[in-house]
């Protein structure tokens, strides 16, 4: 049997390096969305005033060199504001995304792989899910739990898990009859072990990829808790709740409301051009590189 020459091995980060040269919208939404976790991470560092120090001499001062995105109506530095206010809505989307497609593929995978009552009973309760709209959803739960970071959390995750778990109990039933599961079982394989070794790892990919979709809607979701007023609580920066205290100022001080929004809108377009990437490369169908 011929070995394999050394020059067809490609290693994987050669691969991933010539699929970003040719995927351009990709590498900007991976690059933009990286700055900005930099930026808000690193924001107490970086910007150059007090967030939430007043300052009535300087409301509601146009852009200039002094504040390269104006003020708000309290003389708050705005480009100050927006560094801040990715903060809670990065976490808010980060850990909603991550925490519900943790239980949602935990329930997808349970359902999919026992089948019968347990899994007409998981996907009755998804459906009673899914018979609200997910931002309705989710403005219930944080109506009833209060306002905050970690009920933002709650409420989003519970709308979002399940899309995770519709896709994981797809997969798992595609997944437990294919040859690989049926000659694990043939060999005395533990069920445990098949789910582990097995059907796990093969739904990483495109978990993935819905998780990168999923975070585009957590940080619109948070955004849009907070411009209703059940997000973060004043005078905390937030772009939503910027947005929200903005709007009455846009025929008088466009700028208090535009630059938040248009972070929100820039995040929400970057992570989709990730997503969109992550697919065509994750996703063997579509796979050119």
């Amino acid at each position: 049997m011929p070995g394999i020459n050394a020059s067809q091995a490609v290693h994987p980060l050669r691969r991933w390096a010539v699929f970003l040269r040719h995927n351009e919208l990709t590498l900007l939404g991976g690059g933009f969305l990286l700055f900005v976790i930099i930026v808000s991470v690193a924001a107490p560092w970086l910007a150059p005033h007090d967030p939430i120090k007043i300052d009535i001499p300087q409301r509601l001062q146009a852009p200039s060199l002094a504040h390269p995105f104006g003020t708000d109506e309290f003389g708050r530095d705005l480009l100050t504001r927006v560094m801040y206010g990715g903060r809670p809505v990065l976490l808010t989307g980060l850990l909603s995304v991550a925490a519900a497609m943790v239980v949602g593929t935990m329930i997808g995978v349970v359902a999919g792989y026992l089948g019968g009552h347990v899994d007409n009973l998981f996907m009755r309760l998804i459906d009673v899910m899914l018979s609200f709209p997910a931002v309705l959803l989710a403005i219930l739960i944080v109506a009833s739990l209060g306002t905050g970071v970690a009920n933002a959390i709650i409420a989003i995750t519970f709308s979002l898990i399940p899309t995770f778990a519709r896709m994981a109990r797809a997969l798992t039933l595609s997944l437990t009859v294919d040859q690989f599961v049926l000659a694990a079982r043939a060999v005395g394989a533990s069920d445990l072990r098949i789910v582990g070794r097995h059907i796990l790892p093969n739904l990483l990919p495109p978990l993935i990829v819905q998780a990168t979709a999923m975070l585009a809607i957590a940080i619109a979701f948070a955004s849009a808790l907070s411009f209703l007023g059940l997000g973060v609580e004043p005078p905390t920066p937030d772009w939503g709740l910027m947005v929200s205290e903005g709007q009455r100022l846009i025929y008088d001080a466009l700028w208090v409301p535009f630059f938040p929004g248009l972070a929100i809108t820039l995040t929400v377009l970057a992570v989709n051009f990730l997503g969109d990437g992550l697919r065509d490369r994750l996703d063997p169908t579509l796979r050119n590189w």
